[in-house]
Formats: C-alpha cells, sequence, structure tokens
C-alpha cells in the first residue's frame, strides 16, 4: 500500500484437468522490500471426482493465508457448492436463459422452444427450454465460511416468466428492404 510493494501471481506447472492447455492460480504472495508480507494459497477440487473431461469443473475448495515467515498457516477462507453432477461443456440441455435444465433430450436439437397454439393449429417440436432451479444451480457457490467463524449464504433462484396477453400478430408483407448504415 506504500507503492513499493511486489504482487506475484504463481500458476500451477500442469495443466487444469478440465481444460487442456489451461494453468490455475496457486498463489499469490505480496512482497516488500525483498521480504514477504503476506501469501495466500489457493486450494481446488473438481466437480466430479475422476476429473472427467468435458464434465467435471474447477471449483476453488479454500483459501489460506501463510504468515510472514512463510510457514505460518492462518484461518482462511472456504467455499461450498451446490451439489450434482455438471454437464458436458458443450452440452444443449440448457434452459431458455442458457442455464443448464437437465433436459439432455435436447442434445442435437434447434435449441428453439416447443411452440403449440390451439387456437391457430401452430405447432413446432422445439427443445424443452423451461427453466429447473435444481438443476441450474448445479456447481454454483452456495456458502463463504470466513475465518471469524462466520458464512455468507447464496440461494440461487431460477428465472420466471409469464406470457400474458400474447395473441394474434401479423408482419406486413413488403417488397422493399431499407437498411440504414
Amino acid at each position: 500500500t506504500g507503492g513499493n510493494e511486489i504482487i506475484n501471481f504463481i500458476h500451477s506447472v500442469g495443466d487444469r484437468a478440465d481444460f487442456a492447455g489451461e494453468k490455475q492460480l496457486d498463489r499469490i504472495t505480496i512482497n516488500k522490500g525483498g521480504s514477504l508480507l503476506m501469501a495466500y494459497d489457493f486450494n481446488y477440487g473438481y466437480t466430479t471426482p475422476h476429473h472427467t473431461h468435458g464434465t467435471s469443473r474447477l471449483q476453488l475448495l479454500d483459501i489460506t493465508p501463510i504468515g510472514t515467515d512463510n510457514s505460518t498457516t492462518l484461518p482462511g477462507w472456504s467455499f461450498d457448492y451446490y451439489p450434482g453432477n455438471t454437464p458436458k461443456i458443450d452440452s444443449q440441455a440448457r434452459d431458455a436463459w442458457g442455464y443448464y435444465n437437465g433436459r439432455h433430450e435436447n442434445e442435437g436439437g434447434s435449441h428453439l422452444p416447443a411452440v403449440y397454439d390451439v387456437r391457430y393449429g401452430i405447432q413446432f417440436i422445439g427443445d424443452n427450454v423451461e427453466p429447473d432451479a435444481t438443476y441450474a444451480k448445479v456447481g454454483m457457490l452456495q456458502r463463504i465460511h470466513y475465518p471469524t467463524g462466520g458464512y455468507t449464504e447464496f440461494e440461487h433462484e431460477g428465472n420466471e416468466y409469464l406470457l400474458q396477453g400474447l395473441g394474434p400478430f401479423h408482419i406486413p408483407r413488403s417488397d422493399s428492404l431499407a437498411i440504414d448504415t
């Protein structure tokens, strides 16, 4: 804070199990005049125990402060996540907002919603893009535990919407198109 501090970001030597070629942040050190002021070690885990490529996600489990002697550990922060199996990175099992909804029948689909309107005889067999809060929060941060013994808990809620007053609509025919550039 006095202007002479050097902050070093130390990344892992090996690649992350979930993204080839990417590194994780292992430690941050803060030095002043060649002496260590503080360090923070980062400990990670994965959402699936076998680090299955494509379905596993890196999760920060805790941050441990390290004292000036580079060995004394101080109370730190830990993190909890909503449990469940995360989908493949490129999964189409998503709701209209892009959150995981557990609808694996959407794989290879159009990702357009199914539409059926009895009044007008319109039917389009699309994907199930309805939100599901239980699936959407899988792997999301649930709780932060602080060094003081307290914690913050996060309550994630799904998106909601209401289609009200949706009636017939008309797109007028046009023989020309004007584009402003």
